[in-house]
């Protein structure tokens, strides 16, 4: 049987023949001043996320403190990367959160927690203080903010899709990392001034603490934006659905893995190939080309060129993708990402032109993923664990993927086997294509409407009467 016709979402049950439709909540849809205050909160996230590896070879030695100056740096960069591995716990938690208490509390919860490790940061002492307790407190911060970014993710990715107007969802998406784009440009941007205001030597004794301390201070303005946000009609309405059955339920942490395996294994799948390849272009492209032999500044420079293009391109895709279909955008990103990538390889050279180059059409490409992932992903479950759905294999695809594709570049060089990771990344996206295709689209599904199919592994979605002006 059906079992959710004519069933009431969050009851147990109810034979209630009549179709279930959800009571108008008295909330406002998105309006400027609500989406900018998700997407200025969004971008104080990457700062804080981003500003560490701008200052990571500054501080470095006034925590891991040694006569190997690279060494000291590997040490900044590992408990970097401890911030990946704190991202599904993020995901798992913030987005149970934020799936029972509304979009608004999430975001609000992720943006204090983000703010609160830069601010132990600005403030930690140093290894010559308080010994390996210096280090410690450093770890802690960051796996902070690796909650943070985890929940994030789920929280207003999940806000975006339910507020955006009927039929621009993937717009509204897009420019979710628009927003984190322009954050990790910002912290580059507060880096290099920091570094031609400042002595080398001061910026290493105390210089790095200022783009920590902004960050804090910019995040507790990120928190009082978020305040004022209303919440989403699909929350609202699964909110007073649910306050209406007989036997009310709370979303379980592990619901997603409980009910909808195959949706998270999707989900994860599709993240794999743009994890790493985002991360590959748009973070380390750059450093890998300063290794090999370009100055610094010429690669940041081109850097900042492509980053640009990608700013440029997302909105343009976003807009395209609500015409043409989200799911058809990862179909595509997947397919060309598969394709393209070992040539692309075969071009990059130590020369700012061929920096410019590859990183602009690289970034390019992940527009065409980065402009209906976030929405696509949304469409895939019912309002009840939308958040924690979509955030918890979301941020453990990037960990495994994304945040260990420096390190497998660099471990592939170091045993000559430098040809071998353009397959690796081309193996991944060809994962991402699989799960693309298994998808199913929904750019004309009214997000209240998806509701728990129980006993299926599949959100069920109620017929629709759908705008004329989508067809």
């Amino acid at each position: 049987m059906n079992t959710h016709n004519g069933v009431q979402p969050g009851s147990r049950g109810r034979d209630d023949r009549r179709p279930w439709t959800p009571r108008k909540p008295k909330v406002r849809q998105s309006s400027g001043k609500n989406l900018f205050s998700v997407l200025m909160g969004n971008c104080l996230e990457w700062y804080d996320w981003g500003i560490f590896t701008v200052f990571a070879a500054a501080f470095a030695p006034e925590f891991f403190p040694g006569d190997d100056p690279v060494a000291s740096l590997l040490g900044a960069l590992a408990i970097y990367a401890v911030g990946f591995f704190f991202r599904p716990l993020g995901g798992l938690v913030l987005g149970a959160f934020t799936d029972r208490h509304g979009r608004r509390a999430g975001m609000i919860v992720a943006m204090l927690l983000m703010a609160g490790g830069s601010a132990l940061i600005a403030v930690s002492p140093t290894y010559e203080a308080v010994g390996v307790l210096a280090p410690a407190v450093m770890l802690i911060a960051r796996a902070l903010q690796g909650i943070s970014t985890g929940g994030e993710a789920g929280a207003s990715y999940t806000y975006l899709a339910e507020a955006a107007p009927n039929g621009r969802r993937g717009l509204f998406g897009s420019l979710g990392y628009v927003s984190a784009t322009v954050g990790v440009l910002l912290a580059n941007a507060v880096g290099l001034w920091v570094h031609s205001h400042l002595a080398e030597d001061a910026v290493s004794a105390w210089g790095w603490r200022l783009g920590f301390a902004l960050g804090a201070a910019l995040g507790l303005w990120g928190i009082y934006l978020r305040r004022a946000l209303p919440e989403t009609e699909a929350f609202e309405s699964f909110r007073e659905s649910r306050a209406a059955a007989e036997t009310p339920a709370r979303p379980g942490m592990f619901d997603i893995l409980t009910r909808y395996p195959l949706v998270a294994l999707k989900i994860f799948g599709l993240t794999a190939g743009s994890a790493v390849w985002y991360y590959l272009f748009a973070s380390y492209l750059p450093e890998y080309a300063a290794h090999r032999g370009l100055e610094h500044g010429s690669a940041l420079t081109a850097s900042i060129i492509a980053q640009a293009v990608l700013i440029g391109a997302l909105p343009l895709l976003g807009a395209l993708s609500d015409r043409v279909g989200h799911r058809l955008h990862l179909v595509a990103f997947a397919t060309i990402a598969t394709l393209a990538v070992v040539p692309l390889f075969t071009l990059l050279r130590p020369t700012f032109g061929s920096l410019v180059l590859v990183q602009s059409t690289g970034l390019v490409i992940f527009a065409v993923c980065g402009s209906a992932v976030g929405s696509t992903m949304a469409e895939q479950l019912p309002t009840e664990v939308r958040a924690a759905g979509l955030g918890l294999p979301y941020a453990l695809s990037v960990a495994v993927f994304g945040g260990t594709a420096p390190f497998a570049i660099e471990w592939l060089n170091s045993r000559h086997m430098s040809g071998v990771f353009p397959w690796y990344v081309a193996a991944l996206c060809a994962i991402t294509l699989a799960s693309a295709l298994a998808l199913r689209e929904g750019r004309h599904h009214d997000l209240r409407d998806i509701r728990t199919g129980h006993g299926t592994d599949e959100p069920a979605t109620a017929p629709l009467a759908v705008d004329s002006s989508h067809r």
